[in-house]
């Protein structure tokens, strides 16, 4: 599963990036941070499926 998704909450824009591998690597940071640009948002989210415990999947970044 890798799917990117672009949504509007309660708090404003934010951007999903979402994946399941073993480990989030540096790519994927920078994935997310060119999303943010591009788009103009001030945060995202990380989310790796791949973990015991869904909680130590979730990474926020911000510019």
């Amino acid at each position: 599963m890798d799917t990117k998704k672009v949504t509007k909450d309660t708090r404003g824009a934010r951007a999903w990036r979402r994946k399941t591998i073993y480990a989030l690597a540096s790519i994927h940071t920078a994935q997310l941070r060119t999303y943010l640009r591009f788009f103009g948002l001030r945060s995202g989210y990380l989310i790796n499926f791949n973990t015991l415990r869904l909680k130590d999947g979730f990474r926020r970044l911000g510019l």
